[in-house]
C-alpha cells in the first residue's frame, strides 16, 4: 500500500460510530503489523504532518512505531526511533505514556552499544533517554561502566528528575524478580514463580499495646499501587477509601520478629484483617517484586514505597539494607477480593526497631 493511501484511509474516520471505522482500522491490523521498517519509516513521517490526527491514525502511529523499534537496527536506527518518538510527544499530546512505552521496546530488543549514543546527546528534559536509562539497567544489568550512562545520569540528578535516585545497577532483590521483557527479544513477561509461602501465625498470650501514629509517607508508600487503581478506590488525601488502607502503629514495647504474625495483625486496627486471616512470610525480594509495577516508573515507585514502609530515607541500596533488618508479612483477608489480582494484597513491616508497624493494603472494586 502507498504511504499517502494508508493516510488517507486511516483519516476515514475519528470513533467507532464513524462509518468507515473498520477501513480506516483495518490499514493497522492489516498493512502496518506486517510492513517492513522502511515503509513504517515513512509512514510515521507522513503521519506527523497531520494537524489533527484521528483516533486510527495515533493507533496505527503507535504500532508502526512499536514494530519499527523492534527490529534489528544499528545505532543510527535507535536515533531514528527516539527522533520520531520525540516529535510524536510533542505534537500529539494524546499519546501520554509513548516516551516510557518507547524506552521499553527499545531496551527489550537492542544490545546496549545501540542505545548508548542517546545517553551521549540527551539533556535532562529528554523523558524518553530517562527512561531508557533504567530499562536498560532492568536489562543489562550494569551501566556503571558506560561513560555516557554515567554522565548522563549526572545531569539528571543536576536536574533534580525524578528517576535520578535509581542506581545504574540492579540491587539484589531486583535479580530475576521483577518480570520485565527481557533482552533480546520482543515484549514479553517472564513470570516470576513463588515459593511455597511459609506461614507466619504469630506468638499467643503476648498482650502489647499499638497506638495508630501519624504517618506523613503514607501516600507515598501507596505510590506503587495507586496508579494501578480506578480513581474512585484510590486512597484520598483526607482519609481511606473502601478499597486501599495505609496505617503506622507504634508498639507499647519491642517485639521480637519471630512473634510477629497473624495474632499481631488481628489486634491492630485494621480493616484489611478482618475475618479469614491469611499472614506468611515474606522477604526484602519479594516485597519489591509485590510493589513493581512495570517499566522505570515503576521501578521508581517500588523503591518509594519501600522506603516510606521502612521509614528511611536515602538511596536504594541503603534502602535495601535497612529493609533487611525489618520483618515482612504478606496477608489477606475476608475484605480482599481472593482472586488472585495483583492489586489485592496486604502488606506488613516491622520495622528494624522493633516497635513499628507499618501496613498497607489494596484491594479493588468489581
Amino acid at each position: 500500500m502507498k504511504i499517502d493511501d494508508a493516510v488517507f484511509r486511516m483519516g476515514l474516520a475519528n470513533t467507532y460510530q464513524d462509518e468507515q471505522w473498520k477501513n480506516a482500522i483495518a490499514v493497522t491490523e492489516k498493512v502496518v503489523r506486517r510492513a517492513e521498517p522502511d515503509w513504517l519509516e515513512q509512514l510515521m513521517t507522513a503521519l506527523l504532518q497531520v494537524a489533527s490526527p484521528t483516533y486510527p491514525m495515533r493507533y496505527g502511529f503507535r504500532e508502526a512505531l512499536q514494530r519499527f523499534a523492534l527490529a534489528e537496527g544499528d545505532p543510527e536506527h535507535v536515533m531514528t526511533v527516539w527522533r520520531i518518538a520525540s516529535a510524536a510527544g510533542e505534537k500529539w499530546g494524546s499519546i501520554r505514556e509513548l516516551p516510557r512505552e518507547v524506552a521499553e521496546w527499545l531496551a527489550t530488543a537492542q544490545p546496549l552499544e545501540h542505545l548508548i549514543p542517546v545517553f551521549a546527546m540527551a539533556q535532562a528534559d529528554d523523558e524518553i533517554a530517562a527512561c531508557l536509562l533504567q530499562e536498560a539497567v532492568l536489562r543489562h544489568d550494569d551501566l556503571r561502566s558506560a561513560r555516557a550512562a554515567v554522565e548522563f545520569a549526572g545531569r539528571l540528578r543536576a536536574a533534580d528528575h525524578p528517576l535520578a535516585i535509581l542506581p545504574l545497577h540492579r540491587l539484589p532483590a531486583e535479580h530475576q524478580q521483577l518480570g520485565v521483557p527481557q533482552y533480546p527479544g520482543k515484549p514479553r513477561k517472564i513470570w516470576y514463580v513463588a515459593p511455597e509461602p511459609v506461614a507466619a501465625p504469630g506468638a499467643t498470650g503476648i498482650e502489647l499495646k499499638a497506638a495508630e501514629i501519624d504517618w506523613p509517607q503514607a501516600v507515598q508508600a501507596m505510590n506503587a499501587i495507586t496508579r494501578w487503581l480506578h480513581p474512585d478506590e484510590r486512597r484520598s488525601t483526607d482519609g481511606m477509601s473502601d478499597y486501599t488502607e495505609a496505617k503506622l502503629f507504634l508498639l507499647d514495647r519491642p517485639l521480637v520478629p519471630g512473634d510477629f504474625g497473624a495474632t499481631t495483625l488481628a489486634a491492630l486496627s485494621l480493616q484489611s484483617a478482618v475475618g479469614n486471616l491469611t499472614v506468611h512470610h515474606a522477604r526484602t525480594a519479594d516485597v519489591v517484586r509485590t510493589l513493581y509495577g512495570t517499566g522505570a516508573y515503576g521501578r521508581l515507585t517500588a523503591w518509594q514505597s519501600l522506603a516510606a514502609l521502612t521509614g528511611t530515607d536515602g538511596d536504594p541500596a541503603t534502602l535495601k539494607w535497612v529493609a533487611d533488618q525489618c520483618t515482612w508479612l504478606f496477608y489477606t483477608s475476608d475484605w480482599h477480593g481472593r482472586d488472585g489480582c495483583s492489586i489485592d494484597f496486604g502488606i506488613a513491616v516491622l520495622r528494624s526497631d522493633h516497635q513499628s508497624i507499618a501496613i498497607i493494603a489494596s484491594t479493588f472494586s468489581d
